[in-house]
């Protein structure tokens, strides 16, 4: 398991974490084949709604998104990669919920604007689990969930932790991460691994693990560390995941998985078949009632 540890002089330095066979015997089987689930489901509903393009670059993201929050709880919330409906599906919103969320955001006239968002705030089929929909501007997105952090922080018997997605750290995301370390905000930033990424997690002192972008078990476990960090009252940590950027040589985080199920000897191809042709069956019936909007 990756530790934060600290050099001679206290400062924290910046730890490397990859799945190992010391995982399975954390992670049970269902655990493991809930995440691959959870990814499968991903790739589906991406390919259903069409080309989402996420920051960076519409690279496979199942493994950093499903890794780093499906072990959130009821109260967290997540700001994701301007990729809504997948991380929707991901927590368990009806698909039909989804989609008519989508479609009446895009139509509605400003008359009924006001009896739709009162229908839209606590809709039975969706989870405690908060996305914040903030668009695909990586500065106000963390901006915003700093600020969802900060008002987490002010409940004094809240134990809510925020996980942040960004590609890039602009000049006002750098103030997001300097604002969550100085109040220790229960906070998670998940980032691409760059040089820059590093740089600012030693300026502002903040934890910062580097796994493997496309490996979903491991991003899971340094999530599980990061947000229980948080969730103690120890400030913000940062997720650096490798292998993201687009320029980068392209690994099928759903392949990887298989694989490492089929190590386990947890893996069947029809128990593949059944997840994703009973996915694919709700999305044909849901579909024909509303259209869901294409993400620009």
């Amino acid at each position: 398991m990756a530790q934060n540890n600290k050099n001679s002089s206290g400062a924290k330095t910046t730890s490397t974490a990859s799945a190992t066979s010391n995982e399975f015997s954390v992670l049970k089987a269902g655990n493991l084949r809930g995440i691959y689930a959870a990814m499968r489901k991903s790739r589906i509903m991406e390919e259903t709604i069409g080309a989402l393009k996420a920051e960076t670059g519409g690279q496979q993201l199942e493994a950093a998104e499903v890794g780093a929050t499906l072990h959130l709880e009821a109260g967290d919330a997540v700001a994701p990669w301007g990729r809504d409906p997948v991380f929707q599906c991901l927590r368990g919103i009806s698909l039909e919920t989804i989609f008519t969320r989508s479609e009446s955001t895009k139509n509605a006239q400003p008359a009924k604007a006001k009896k739709n968002a009162k229908s839209a705030k606590a809709p039975r089929t969706s989870p405690p689990l908060k996305v914040i929909a903030c668009g695909e501007n990586g500065a106000d997105r963390l901006s915003m969930a700093t600020g969802v952090a900060l008002a987490c922080q002010a409940e004094k018997k809240s134990k809510k932790v925020v996980v942040a997605f960004s590609s890039t750290l602009s000049g006002v995301q750098q103030e997001a991460l300097g604002f969550a370390a100085k109040n220790k905000l229960p906070i998670v930033f998940v980032l691409p691994h760059t040089p820059q990424t590093g740089d600012k997690s030693r300026d502002y002192e903040i934890p910062s693990i580097i796994v493997d972008g496309k490996d979903a078990v491991a991003v899971y476990r340094v999530s599980q560390e990061a947000v229980r960090r948080a969730r103690e009252g120890h400030g913000p940590a940062l997720i650096c995941c490798a292998g993201l950027q687009a320029t980068q040589a392209a690994t099928d985080p759903l392949a990887h998985m298989e694989n490492y199920l089929r190590q386990k000897k947890l893996w069947s191809d029809a128990w593949k078949r059944k997840i994703a042709d009973g996915f694919r069956q709700e999305l044909k019936q849901v579909r024909p009632r509303v259209r869901p909007r294409r993400t620009a």
